[in-house]
């Protein structure tokens, strides 16, 4: 029984580490169901989805992230540190409502059909939210560093302001 309560403790601890360290509010975030990719060191990679829920990881390298249908989850670059402003990210999600993360490099970003969150909080480049009811999340400071398109709404509040990490129009 000691046992049992160590770990569910230490389990409390991790996840309260998670969310100081300031790790993406997953509230809002599609039932994962589909394609689970993540993206190790610093070499480029290409992952499409599927036609359900994935949610693909990118990394270091100059990544090309396809969601297609189904509602997504798509980071440029998934590590929290050593994030290179070098990279060239492309991140389309395509049908379905999509969650995207830009990267701290150069990101060019289409949100596909659906109604779309993106977040593009550091790096630069284009932002095409596309058809459906879309927010982009961007802090004052980095809204000239994208050309953007097609976006309903632009929400320039910091986190703590507008209750979190990314929430889709409804």
């Amino acid at each position: 029984m000691p046992r049992i309560v160590v770990a569910l403790t230490l389990l409390a601890l991790l996840a309260t580490a998670s969310v100081a360290s300031g790790a993406a509010d997953k509230q809002h975030w599609p039932r994962i169901d589909g394609k689970f990719r993540i993206a190790k060191g610093s070499s480029p990679v290409t992952y499409k989805g599927s036609a359900r829920s994935d949610e693909l990881l990118g990394s270091h390298g100059s990544d090309t992230l396809s969601g297609r249908a189904g509602s997504d989850v798509l980071w440029g670059d998934h590590n929290p540190s050593g994030q290179p402003t070098s990279q060239r990210d492309t991140i389309y999600g395509g049908g379905g409502n999509d969650f995207i993360y830009g990267s701290h490099g150069r990101n060019r970003i289409s949100g596909g059909q659906g109604n779309d969150a993106i977040s593009a909080h550091y790096g630069r480049g284009t932002i095409d939210c596309g058809p459906g009811r879309d927010i982009y999340h961007v802090p004052r400071s980095l809204k000239r560093r994208y050309k953007i398109r097609n976006c309903e709404r632009v929400d320039r509040r910091p986190e703590s302001k507008r209750g979190g990490g990314l929430k889709p129009l409804r």
